[in-house]
């Protein structure tokens, strides 16, 4: 995807204004009404029913709703669409032929909300078509990242990811995503509140199983206050309003009031809405999705073509509910980003942990995500020690491996600390491969050995370590020795 200038300049929100790291723009800022950022407001639904009920019906669909759901002067005419439609199976999606397809999903408040176009959700489904996996990884609206001024291109500012919508539509959000991710974003999709609350009403609304209950009493109400919401722990049946006041609550007692403990929910509310229209009652019913297309068709806007979305939606429709990978960036104790307080402007925000801008921790975790969930069920156990004289290295590491779900028993210094270069000690006897080739590419360790534990203990352990004495005791030891050196990049 190609670079996107911004004017970024004149900027009234001051909770949006982080800080200016260049001199002042002179560019105005881009406007982006609700009607204008609208290039295609065709959806996935119409292509299932097209699945569905066969070209004819897709016809009659596309012919009652093109003119309400499509720009004029950026749609195709009927008869090239449906060909298209027809010739889609010759066709591959953007992604498909790396076996990765990236969607990503916007959520904001819409035109009737105050800040309607600042997102709300930041969420890549990733589908690998090879094997029908799925992952959803969110990424927080306050993770801070450049925005260019297309009047000055050498100047830039660093902006919430929740306002990139509002500067450049699903463009730019999505080229800010792909700087974070370094995932190529396919497709975007945006759906603002009131599309949300329809869709789920015209479905019947949802069975939601709520793991945590909580309760809220700062949910914002639709007159500028607030209101009192709670939900209790266990299967709850929830209308359009109630599924968005639980995907959206981010003031919630019992560990629910974060923004990460919010992407959790929105995820849930995802794949639970996937599963429901996919049922018969949703999706051989004709008359239901045709006010699904008719209520949505003001609250969506995606750069997908009409044979995309089928295309698409097959691949979806294959999707076991139970391969789907669910990931948050957050900010916990193995987390990739912090939080922060500017003080010139007082807002909070999320810096990546590797550093301001460094997104390369996010990068790792993006681009790994399908072979990360094979390495946990290798459930290898980890110790780091510190081949070098430098504080920190060996919890730095650490922290960079668990985020991505590994598990590490130990960390500290190694009995020499003069290492020049990383080693990895195998203590597996190699039934851990996919581990051993992680942990390669995560150090860029310059060499592997394998060993038994007691051979290990015997020539390298520390003063402090003592040999395992009882089968209860080797419970615990390690399956990999990483000793950093000089070379590693952490150091």
């Amino acid at each position: 995807m190609g670079k996107k200038k911004t004017n970024v300049s004149k900027v009234s929100e001051e909770d949006l204004k982080i800080e200016t790291e260049s001199p002042a723009f002179e560019g105005k800022k881009r406007k982006f009404g609700w009607k204008k950022i609208i290039n295609k407001k065709t959806i996935i639904l119409v292509a299932i029913f097209i699945i569905v009920l066969g070209v004819g019906f897709a016809y009659r669909v596309y012919s009652n709703t093109v003119n309400n759901v499509v720009v004029k002067d950026d749609r195709e005419g009927v008869v090239e669409q449906v060909k298209n439609i027809v010739q889609k199976d010759e066709k591959m999606l953007k992604g498909q032929e790396e076996d990765r397809i990236n969607v990503l999903l916007l959520g904001m408040g819409g035109k009737n909300h105050p800040g309607g176009t600042l997102t709300d959700t930041n969420l890549i489904v990733s589908i690998k078509p090879s094997t029908n996996e799925t992952a959803m990884i969110s990424l927080p609206r306050d993770l801070v990242v450049k925005v260019y001024d297309d009047q000055n291109p050498n100047y830039w500012e660093g902006r919430k990811l929740n306002y990139m919508y509002e500067l450049g539509g699903g463009d730019l959000a999505a080229e800010k995503i792909e700087e974070i991710t370094g995932l190529d974003i396919n497709y975007h999709v945006s759906l603002d509140f009131e599309g949300f609350r329809k869709v789920i009403d015209d479905m019947g609304g949802l069975d939601v199983y709520v793991d945590n209950p909580f309760t809220d009493r700062e949910y914002p109400d639709y007159n500028y206050g607030y209101q009192t919401i709670a939900f209790r722990q266990g299967e709850q049946h929830m209308d359009g309003e109630t599924a968005l006041q639980y995907a959206r609550s981010r003031h919630g007692n019992n560990g629910e009031g974060s923004d990460f403990a919010r992407a959790k929910r929105q995820q849930k509310i995802i794949a639970t809405a996937k599963e429901k229209f996919l049922t018969p009652e949703v999706i051989a019913n004709p008359k239901k999705g045709l006010d699904i297309l008719e209520d949505l068709s003001d609250h969506v806007e995606t750069n997908m073509e009409v044979w995309e979305m089928i295309k698409f939606a097959e691949i979806a429709m294959n999707i076991d509910r139970d391969k789907i990978i669910n990931k948050v960036i957050d900010n916990d104790e193995s987390g990739l980003v912090y939080s922060k307080i500017y003080p010139q402007t007082g807002a909070y925000v999320l810096i990546p942990t590797a550093g301001e801008y460094n997104f390369s921790e996010i990068h790792a975790l993006a681009s790994n995500i399908f072979d990360i969930a094979d390495l946990v069920k290798e459930k290898a156990k980890i110790e780091i020690q510190n081949g070098t004289l430098k504080n920190g290295v060996a919890a730095k590491m650490a922290t960079q491996l668990e985020s991505q779900d590994m598990e590490v028993v130990k960390t500290g210094n190694a009995k020499d600390q003069t290492h020049n270069v990383t080693l990895i000690y195998d203590l597996s006897n190699g039934t851990k491969p996919l581990s051993l080739e992680f942990l390669q590419d995560q150090t860029g360790a310059a060499m592997t050995m394998p060993m038994t534990y007691e051979e290990f203990m015997l020539n390298h352990a520390t003063s402090e370590e003592a040999p395992l004495e009882t089968e209860e005791d080797s419970e615990g030891m390690p399956d990999f020795v990483i000793i950093l050196g000089a070379d590693n990049t952490s150091v």
